[in-house]
């Protein structure tokens, strides 16, 4: 402010108050922590950034308080570092100081501090009423599409922080329970200490505990020995189809061969004229084999691990908003099955001893020992992995859905494994409806048998149409705070994740990246699944 000749300026006036606040990042007993990838710590970070976009006016008035700036980033704090509680010591007036200036109509502004309201409530996992009232609130501020979206990723930066936190902490101690269950004191020692550099409360792992922890408990057996698989552990290693990377595995594996499919554009005479033709080329991969009893068995096949881009594109034919935003994803190594689980495994588990609920022995309508069993649910699937986990000793369970999609790639970008487009030749869909530049094909109006169709370049089958498959993740509408280390994204609601199309689907719910949910109790004629296991 520049002063006039004929006075002087009255600071309390302009600065609101008279006094002197103190703000801490935390109490004199906790640790205030710096976040990944900002260069202040996590409490500093929020206070710059209060002032810089004018989120922290609270009141709307056009000026940031010390108060309103200590309480913007005390709410940030609790999302992103739950363990810090950030502390406010205003003496005399000090919490009227006046530190900036805000733009009291500015649309963008005005739209910050809503959607920042509304994550708070929704605790960063926005409702569909509030998604349909933020959409008309930014078309009425006539924002667009780009200027909300930077926005919404901004606000809702620190849940994904935390997010990520439970992920790393959850994927910890699933990995120390695979090695040693019940847990020596040396490694919940360490998963004490792991917890407090997160910065996470007892009450934020408390849910992870005994979600990881239950399976193990229902399945653990005291044995007076340990299996002679788990004590010589052999020197194979996992490999990717045409990679040098290798990952290590206790499982003994055996290697197969077998002729992926790959669809590539034909050109008629004089370039008149397009169709697409099946070019095929030999893979090899490994798997090891179940004995399920009864002469039948179960192929695990070796997935190795990796990174990819989960999701699809802006410019995907038939995609989906809740294919997005895309984002990379981290896959540890873990085996998959070669097929879909057929009525023949299902009905030799089923008379295994009950660990909750009842099975039904022969739940499908297409009957056929080597078509997938169908007509169960997401909680009769989990039954069936809690019993053939008693029987076996290793853990089973469904995939998640980053390592079902990760899986069903197997290294490509395309909307399907094996290209641009889907045929009836390489898999089992309703074939009156074309995808692209396809064609129609036959609509066998049924399943068909398991390994009838040519396997993806990882050796699995059927990981397009024939049986839509159960993921063990619940249902998110996008993937704005995913985890990004291939674990299992739960939420409160009974829906659960079903992937890959079926024989009686359109052609672009066969997608890689489609992804849709039914109630975890729901049963049709074409919801079937496949297991997956730990590599170590």
């Amino acid at each position: 402010m520049t002063a006039k000749d004929s006075g002087t300026i009255n600071l309390e006036q302009h600065l609101g108050g008279e006094g002197r606040a103190i703000l801490t990042a935390a109490t004199s007993t906790q640790y205030a922590f710096k976040q990944e990838g900002l260069e202040l710590s996590v409490y500093t970070h929020y206070l710059v950034e209060g002032i810089e976009n004018g989120a922290a006016d609270k009141d709307r008035d056009g000026l940031i308080a010390v108060d309103e700036l200590h309480g913007y980033a005390s709410s940030k704090v609790r999302e992103a570092a739950p363990a810090m509680t950030p502390e406010f010591y205003p003496f005399k007036d000090g919490y009227r100081i006046f530190l900036a200036k805000s733009p009291k109509d500015d649309p963008k502004l005005k739209y910050r501090q809503e959607f920042d309201k509304i994550a708070l409530e929704d605790e960063g996992d926005i409702s569909d009423v509030n998604r349909f009232y933020l959409n008309e609130l930014g078309n009425s501020l006539k924002l667009s599409a780009g200027e909300a979206d930077i926005i919404e990723f901004e606000v809702l930066e620190p849940y994904r922080q935390r997010q990520e936190k439970l992920q790393r902490y959850e994927q910890a101690l699933s990995q120390v329970i695979q090695r040693q269950y019940p847990l020596s004191e040396k490694d919940q020692n360490g998963l004490k200490r792991l917890q407090e550099i997160l910065n996470l409360r007892d009450e934020d792992v408390a849910p992870i505990k005994e979600r990881v922890l239950a399976p193990k408990q229902l399945e653990y057996k005291p044995q007076p020995q340990e299996p002679e698989l788990l004590q010589k552990p052999p020197e194979k290693v996992l490999s990717q189809p045409g990679s040098q990377k290798q990952s290590p595995s206790i499982i003994q594996t055996q290697p197969f061969e077998f002729d992926t499919a790959t669809l590539v554009k034909k050109t008629g005479f004089l370039g008149i004229g397009k169709t697409w033709e099946i070019k095929r080329r030999r893979e090899r991969a490994e798997f090891f084999t179940e004995d399920l009893g009864n002469g039948v068995i179960l192929d695990m096949v070796a997935i190795p691990g990796g990174q990819f881009l989960m999701g699809s594109p802006d410019n995907e034919l038939e995609r989906r908003d809740n294919e997005s935003p895309q984002h990379h994803v981290t896959i540890q190594p873990f085996f998959l099955g070669k097929y879909l689980v057929t009525q023949s495994q299902w009905k030799v588990v089923a008379a295994l001893p009950k660990v909750k609920i009842d099975l039904n022995s022969d739940p499908s309508r297409f009957i056929g020992a080597s078509r997938p069993v169908e007509q169960v649910s997401w909680n009769h699937v989990i039954e069936f992995c809690a019993r053939l986990s008693h029987k076996t000793g290793k853990i089973y369970r469904l995939p998640s859905e980053a390592e079902w999609e990760y899986a069903c790639r197997a290294g490509t970008t395309t909307p399907f494994y094996f290209g641009e487009t889907i045929s009836t030749d390489l898999a089992n869909y309703n074939g009156n409806l074309i995808y692209g530049s396809g064609s129609t094909g036959e609509y066998l109006q049924q399943t068909t048998d398991v390994g009838k169709f040519p396997p993806n370049a990882f050796g699995l089958y059927d990981m397009h149409g024939n049986i839509c498959e159960w993921c063990q993740d619940g249902w998110h509408k996008n993937y704005i705070i995913a985890p990004t280390d291939g674990s299992v994204w739960i939420n409160d609601n009974d829906n659960r994740m079903l992937r890959g199309g079926s024989w009686f689907y359109d052609p672009d719910y066969c997608r890689s990246a489609c992804r849709f949910s039914n109630d975890a109790g729901d049963r049709g004629n074409n919801f079937g699944f496949r297991v997956a296991c730990p590599a170590a």
